[in-house]
């Protein structure tokens, strides 16, 4: 279940990552740029990551599962990128 939960997220911090990064633009000021959503979005990914390997490590089971489950949220992670 943490394991389905974790991908939501990461999938959620992607899309959010996506539709904040066209924010960007050189002709903005830095100031007026969504720059802490965006590192926040990051961290948030950074800390779901190593808590989903730190589970992984001690999961033992049904670890086939989990390994198709990781190559999909990577698969509709770059899909939303692209």
């Amino acid at each position: 279940m943490y394991f389905i939960i974790a991908g939501l997220i990461l999938i959620g911090a992607v899309v959010g990552i996506n539709l904040i990064s066209s924010d960007f633009d050189k002709q903005i000021n830095i100031i007026d740029q969504p720059v802490i959503e965006f590192v926040s979005l990051y961290i948030v990914t950074g800390l779901v990551y190593f808590i989903y390997i730190y589970r992984i490590k001690n999961f033992r089971p049904k670890i086939k599962n989990v390994i198709i489950w990781i190559f999909i949220i990577g698969i509709i992670a770059r899909l939303v990128m692209i």
